[in-house]
């Protein structure tokens, strides 16, 4: 059997360097990258406290239909009604070792917001120059934005592409919809 593409696609020991493109198996990532990552932050910052957090969001929402007719007692009124959408967006920040997780609803996801949503969880978290938290992301596009303004004191760690079960934020969402 022989397979076309890329040799690092079927390797099994394959890993791409965090925050480049390109797909890695799982098993390396949660292994390799994450602890090599956080060692290297660890030495890069003695004496500082480096913490491992997660980030992921969620679109939530309506379709209200909005209509209103008059009839008569005992028709079955007619009506015609106009959908609308009516979306938020929940974005989660969690400790997997501790379960203690921090959300935010915003309006959208862009890159402007997601430097908001950043902002607003560093000082939640209190990263900074003697606490560093490595980000894990998956690859959306406003998460590897150009743009993106990351603040001091967060380091951040790509998942493999296609990879939501490697994300521990991922399990927040069904608790989050029974709420709702």
């Amino acid at each position: 059997l022989q397979l076309s593409g890329p040799t690092w696609i079927h390797q099994e020991n394959s890993t791409s360097p965090v925050g480049e493109g390109g797909p890695a198996s799982t098993g390396p990532f949660q292994k390799k990258v994450l602890s090599q990552e956080v060692e290297r932050i660890a030495q890069q910052h003695p004496g500082s406290i480096v913490e491992t957090w997660a980030q992921d969001e969620a679109r939530l929402g309506l379709i209200p239909i909005t209509q209103r007719v008059w009839s008569r007692r005992g028709e079955r009124p007619i009506a015609v009604g106009r959908r609308r959408y009516q979306w938020f967006y929940v974005y989660a920040f969690v400790h997997p070792s501790t379960g203690r997780v921090f959300w935010l609803f915003l309006p959208t996801v862009n890159t402007e917001v997601m430097s908001l949503s950043l902002r607003l969880s560093a000082e939640e978290v209190g990263a900074g120059p003697g606490n560093r938290v490595v980000l894990v992301l998956d690859r959306a596009g406003w998460h590897m934005s150009k743009g993106l303004e990351v603040p001091e004191g967060i380091h951040l760690v790509f998942l493999p592409a296609n990879s939501p079960e490697l994300q521990p934020a991922e399990r927040l969402w069904p608790c989050c919809t029974r709420l709702l």
